[in-house]
């Protein structure tokens, strides 16, 4: 895997996705206000989200901290380890920042940089 950072989306469109290999694109999204708002804190990011939701449910799956993220099946082979819960977008945000805390919190808080 390759890793690029400071692409513009010409430099992703004629040098990465004619490659078709998994490549880590470093800060494309740095500017975005969701990832300003969450670096500013995770509670600044739920209140821009709140500010944002129509209030539509979405999907949103919800697993123990011992799966470390990993969506699958259980361990008895006989169901899923996760929960799949509708609700609006701002409660999910609020939930993810509630748990950030825990043992294994959610795997995306490690990625942003």
């Amino acid at each position: 895997m390759i890793e690029h950072s400071g692409l513009s989306i010409e430099d992703i469109r004629r040098d990465v996705l004619p490659d078709k290999r998994p490549a880590i694109l470093r800060g494309l999204v740095r500017d975005w206000r969701a990832v300003r708002e969450y670096l500013e804190s995770p509670a600044s990011l739920v209140r821009y989200l709140k500010r944002l939701d129509s209030g539509a449910p979405v999907d949103a799956l919800m697993t123990p901290p011992e799966a470390d993220g990993q969506i699958s099946y259980n361990a008895a082979m006989n169901g899923f380890n996760f929960h799949r819960n509708r609700l609006p977008l701002s409660d999910i945000a609020r939930r993810c920042c509630a748990t950030r805390n825990f043992p294994n919190p959610l795997r995306w808080r490690r990625r942003v940089r």
